[in-house]
């Protein structure tokens, strides 16, 4: 299943090709498709314009781990444990359900991360899962999934 990065006309394609029905700690990933899921998660952070400590947060990672961002931006692959990968799993399934939702307004997709919301209590989404990690990534998730059934 391809992930777009539509951002102005640029545009970038990551291909993923993995069962949906596996858990994730079954799922063996190459050091290819973990690379291709770091530069991915770079590229979504700074679509939703997230600097290092609440990108590292999504991550599940210490604020003072910001040489990890760095090698990731260097192509470095994605940590290669379930807990990092299930959160880049739920990090893309956050951007698709945006890109759904705002698919006439690509940049309110971007921005909604960072705006606050009732929902979350008033805090911004990037906050709420920051706040609450794993468990805020379920909720912000669950939470489009929803919104995109109405």
């Amino acid at each position: 299943m391809p992930l777009l990065f539509h951002h102005d006309d640029q545009v970038q394609s990551i291909t993923m090709n993995r069962p949906t029905t596996e858990p994730a700690e079954t799922l063996a990933y190459t050091d290819e498709e973990r690379r291709g899921l770091a530069k991915s998660m770079m590229k979504l952070f700074e679509l939703w314009q997230l600097d290092d400590a609440e990108a590292l947060s999504m991550l599940g990672l210490p604020e003072t781990e910001v040489a990890v961002l760095f090698s990731y931006r260097n192509g470095e692959a994605l940590q290669n444990n379930q807990d990092t990968l299930s959160r880049a799993g739920h990090l893309l399934a956050i951007h698709k359900s945006l890109k759904l939702l705002f698919r006439c307004n690509p940049e309110l997709s971007y921005q909604w991360m960072k705006t606050r919301n009732r929902a979350f209590g008033g805090l911004m989404p990037v906050e709420a899962i920051r706040a609450e990690g794993l468990s805020g990534l379920f909720t912000v998730r669950g939470y489009l999934e929803r919104s995109k059934e109405l």
